[in-house]
């Protein structure tokens, strides 16, 4: 029993530090959805991952790859800082990006639908 006990509470407080990290690190409350991301980015061979549809969250690999994809998407991509602003067809989103663990970017409109009464 005190064998397990050894090996258990140990590795709860690794897993909730790494959780509270990525938790602290995205800015995200749930810290499984980038991390089912990052798991689909690194499974696939897309350089660019679409995550959540309310709010808008992509997860990329570099800036310049989330350019690229949504350029190829046919969007017009205007960059303002962290700001990226997408046109398509007289729609117009606008994204932050965030780093992410320190080798991935998250670009959502978080802040956008949290401003709107939907």
């Amino acid at each position: 029993m005190k064998k397990i006990l050894r090996f258990t509470v140990p590795l709860f407080i690794i897993s909730i530090l790494f959780l509270g990290l990525v938790s602290y690190s995205s800015k995200i409350k749930n810290p499984f959805i980038p991390l089912k991301a990052l798991i689909q980015l690194e499974t696939s061979d897309d350089n660019v991952i679409k995550f959540s549809d309310k709010p808008l969250r992509y997860m990329s690999r570099s800036v310049d790859d989330f350019k690229n994809h949504m350029e190829y998407d046919g969007y017009t991509v205007d960059q303002l800082g962290r700001c990226f602003v997408l046109e398509k067809d007289c729609e117009t989103t606008s994204l932050i990006f965030e780093g992410f663990l320190g080798s991935y970017e998250i670009f959502s409109n978080e802040l956008e639908s949290k401003n709107t009464n939907e």
